[in-house]
């Protein structure tokens, strides 16, 4: 892609650029080029993408200090080492609703702090590593790059609004926590299940479910092997639903809502303990199963 062609995609979605000279001697610049054109090649353009450690920030950085000569200092950032998550978390800030769906299918590789400066995962951490370096050559020491120069604004537009602006996933969690108390109020009374609103339920979180355990078993991304929301959001709820229907099932359902019920209830107490964070809206939605499955074997 020429350089014009880049400017004028980046212009036209609205984001900005920032330029950033680099501090290189004739040698290193040639190298730097030369293993450019390298890596152009068509043999060399196709690579496995890894959304955490090998990306559009990790490798301009790992190219170009391959490609110096003198022995490099970076020191550390002024601000505290983020965790994947909380960068995640700023990319996100402006939708909820992707931020949920990221931490549903994440698991607690992303709440690792990042290393720097070998895998800084973002741009704009590359920038900083870069503003900080310095060189030292022949004995000497300089600044690795200078200043950075803003050559295309961004783009600064208000966002339309969306029934999604106000309907979010704490939201939506919350209301259908406060229908469930209630339903499962009035299921105590009567010594009655709410059959339909289980397999609604039920259905969601197993719907969830098979797209959490596919990436587990087949995905080849960082960050979704061992995800703990497959504790309450696993396929078996797909299984569950025909057999709230049928009546020699109800011996199976007793023991399942049992097991549920003490599993999720222990997930709840050591979320804090654990490696991995949990979003805010998963918890009014993990009461939700707690209480169907406490319902079901209070009412038995």
């Amino acid at each position: 892609m020429h350089y014009h062609d880049f400017l004028t995609m980046y212009a036209l979605r609205g984001s900005g650029v920032r330029e950033l000279k680099l501090n290189l001697t004739q040698e290193e610049a040639r190298n730097l080029f030369d293993a450019l054109l390298e890596n152009i090649k068509p043999e060399n353009q196709t690579y496995r993408y890894s959304f955490l450690y090998d990306n559009c920030a990790t490798r301009p950085l790992e190219i170009i200090l391959r490609n110096l000569r003198g022995e490099v200092t970076i020191a550390p950032l002024e601000e505290p080492i983020p965790t994947f998550r909380n960068l995640i978390h700023e990319c996100t800030a402006q939708d909820k609703w992707v931020m949920f769906g990221l931490d549903l299918i994440l698991d607690g590789e992303v709440d690792d702090k990042i290393s720097l400066p070998n895998k800084p995962f973002l741009p704009h951490i590359t920038e900083q590593i870069f503003q900080t370096a310095s060189i030292v050559r022949g004995g000497v020491e300089e600044s690795l790059s200078s200043v950075p120069v803003e050559v295309l604004a961004a783009r600064v537009e208000e966002k339309d609004s969306s029934i999604f602006d106000y309907i979010t996933p704490n939201v939506l969690s919350i209301t259908l926590l406060l229908l469930v108390i209630v339903v499962s109020g009035v299921e105590i009374r009567r010594v009655k299940h709410n059959k339909t609103l289980d397999t609604i339920i039920f259905a969601i979180c197993g719907i969830l479910g098979v797209v959490i355990f596919f990436l587990m078993l087949f995905s080849e991304h960082p960050a979704v092997s061992s995800n703990l929301n497959a504790i309450w959001l696993h396929p078996i709820w797909l299984v569950v639903i025909p057999l709230i229907w049928i009546r020699k099932a109800q011996k199976f359902l007793y023991c399942y809502h049992f097991i549920n019920f003490v599993a999720l209830l222990a997930l709840v107490v050591a979320w804090n303990w654990l490696e991995q964070e949990a979003n805010v809206a998963f918890i009014p939605l993990i009461a939700c199963s707690i209480m169907r499955s406490f319902n079901y074997y209070y009412i038995d």
